[in-house]
């Protein structure tokens, strides 16, 4: 269970590391000017929204496991590749949906206890579609009840930070809080949000012990790709260290992250 130091540290997470931090912004005023920039801006949301929910998702995965997502890169605008990554859309349309249509005709009260239940679940199975990278499997009750149960007591944070915002971001609304302040504050807290999950399924080693069943589709292609995509990015880095006379700094850069790769031997060749 995460301690209080821990929890402010995961929280403060996405002002305390520059990569995310400018990654925040960058997203942050780029959907800003797009909301506000007629079919131009249309058109340009459609080309940062995908960045976006790609970029929450790296967090969470990097976070799981310890480690920085690292900055936006050309790869986060595509809306193919690592399409799992974007799943999270359906996350966010049932949650509108819960808010919206159930608010006008089922009542206050039932979008209330459906938004409970939203929290409840929502964390759970994001961790899921992160471990896994597998839409099917983040939607199996099995495989959401599965995390719960291994993270303990502590994954009831996450339920309550939701509902948490939820109320902070409503009264704020009612206090006529500027719009672009109430924008950017819930930006930071969506992306605190991502961190702090991943803080809390991490004690837990789900993506090396994992104790939910087998992923309900087999994914070897879409891994593989991902992992010489990540392995261009190195390279990439390093060759940017090297160009600017750094060699010691690029070669570095290669050596540590060959310590996580699954296969250093074909990767360094």
């Amino acid at each position: 269970m995460l301690r209080p130091a821990d929890i402010g540290r995961e929280f403060l997470y996405p002002l305390t590391n520059t990569a995310v931090l400018f990654s925040w912004l960058a997203l942050f005023l780029v959907i800003e000017f797009a909301v506000n920039g007629g079919i131009l801006g249309l058109l340009l949301l459609l080309l940062v929204l995908p960045s976006f929910f790609r970029y929450l998702m790296r967090i969470l995965d990097a976070r799981a496991r310890g480690k920085d997502p690292g900055p936006l890169t050309v790869d986060d605008l595509l809306w193919f590749g690592d399409a799992w990554s974007l799943f999270v859309i359906v996350h966010v349309a049932v949650v509108v949906y819960a808010n919206y249509y159930l608010g006008t005709s089922v009542g206050l009260a039932g979008a209330l206890l459906a938004n409970l239940l939203l929290a409840a679940v929502i964390p759970a199975s994001l961790a899921v579609l992160a471990v896994t990278r597998n839409p099917v499997e983040c939607l199996i009750p099995r495989s959401v009840a599965g995390v719960i149960r291994r993270c303990g007591p502590g994954y009831w944070m996450l339920p309550s930070y939701l509902l948490l915002v939820g109320v902070l971001i409503w009264w704020l609304n009612t206090t006529r809080t500027p719009s672009f302040w109430l924008e950017l504050l819930t930006a930071f807290l969506v992306f605190a949000f991502f961190a702090l999950l991943g803080a809390v399924i991490a004690p837990c080693k789900l993506h090396d012990e994992v104790s939910i069943h087998e992923p309900a589709e087999a994914d070897q292609e879409m891994l593989t790709a991902n992992l010489l995509r990540e392995r261009t990015e190195v390279l990439n880095h390093a060759y940017g260290f090297i160009s600017r006379g750094n060699r010691d700094g690029g070669f570095n850069h290669i050596r540590v992250w060959l310590e996580d790769d699954p296969d250093p031997d074909a990767a360094w060749q």
